[in-house]
């Protein structure tokens, strides 16, 4: 950050009428040249279009930075502000967007002015949701403490939901389930260092942006939504019309795809017209319970890939191992 932020920089002029591009320019010129950029967190520290920059570029590390734009008018028409970074646990992001809190105790924040501040996002499609390993979360459990309550160390009382609001995040769970490991023929706790992070929004479109940066004739996507039976348990359930609008949309790729979601009624008549197949399994979570039912997860696939999964799943099926048999 602080190496990019010491690069040089300049406004480049765009429209159509010259005069008009290049005065607007040598105006934002003045203006960026001569902006004043302190922190709201440290009264020390004071600079210019450099820390402004660094401030920006912290967004790629934290998700948002955040500033607030104090203009100064005195001189006009020439126009002035200081740029005020402001630390982000002045914020909450339960609506989606952030939202200023006028107080640390306030859980919801006000709308923020505008014009009034200046706020980047990191460019990409956050993870919503996290699942924590226990030791994981007692950890970042005490990092967060730390960093929200100096001095009051882990004797604070920080719940996951807790958590989930400072991070602006619709949950944080601690994982306890325990998962299969075929290799050892027992099921073994979650990793307890481990923290998954993964977007699971309910009704959500930001798949639909990935998508549509990446896809091309040279590209793979592999599709793995929420299951519309919400067997899941740790996201929400997709709705049949949240399936119907990922199906309509495989239709346009340009590229090879692959998608896994559940073997439901729903989803076999949503994906009727793709090539499938369905690989039974029970759940392993929880195997102190007996009697769970065998359900069963689709596979479905572009019409390039269709002979390739036909044939490795009928290969496992008579007692190939999978990389054998591809």
């Amino acid at each position: 950050k602080r190496a990019t932020s010491r690069l040089g920089w300049t406004i480049v002029e765009m429209g159509e009428d010259e005069n008009a591009s290049a005065e607007q320019a040598a105006f934002l010129e003045d203006f960026y040249n001569n902006i004043r950029v302190s922190s709201a967190a440290d009264a020390n520290k004071h600079g210019s279009m450099s820390m402004l920059i660094e401030n920006i570029l912290s967004a790629l590390e934290n998700q948002f930075a955040v500033s607030e734009i104090i203009w100064d008018t005195s001189d006009a028409p020439n126009l002035s502000a200081e740029v005020r970074s402001v630390p982000l646990w002045f914020f909450e992001n339960t609506q989606g967007y952030l939202r200023f809190k006028r107080s640390s105790f306030d859980t919801e924040g006000v709308e923020m002015e505008k014009n009034g501040w200046l706020v980047a996002d990191s460019c990409g499609i956050s993870a919503n949701r996290i699942l924590c390993g226990e030791t994981a979360w007692s950890y970042r459990y005490q990092a967060m403490v730390a960093s929200s309550a100096p001095g009051e160390g882990a004797a604070a009382k920080m719940s996951p939901a807790d958590v989930a609001m400072f991070l602006g995040i619709d949950e944080l769970r601690i994982a306890k389930e325990r998962l299969e490991n075929p290799d050892k023929s027992k099921s073994t706790i979650l990793p307890a260092n481990k923290v998954f992070a993964f977007n699971a929004r309910k009704g959500g479109r930001d798949w639909q942006k990935v998508v549509n940066l990446y896809d091309n004739e040279k590209a793979f996507i592999y599709f793995d939504p929420p299951y519309c039976t919400g067997d899941s348990g740790i996201y929400d359930a997709w709705t049949p019309e949240d399936m119907q609008i990922l199906r309509n949309s495989l239709y346009s790729l340009k590229g090879k795809w692959l998608l896994s979601c559940d073997g439901s009624d729903i989803c076999r008549e949503i994906f009727a017209d793709f090539a499938k197949i369905e690989v039974p399994f029970k759940y392993s979570s929880g195997t102190q319970y007996v009697g769970r039912p065998v359900k069963s997860e689709m596979l479905v696939a572009c019409d390039s890939l269709a002979d390739a999964m036909h044939a490795n799943f009928n290969a496992v099926q008579n007692g190939k191992r999978w990389r054998a048999a591809a």
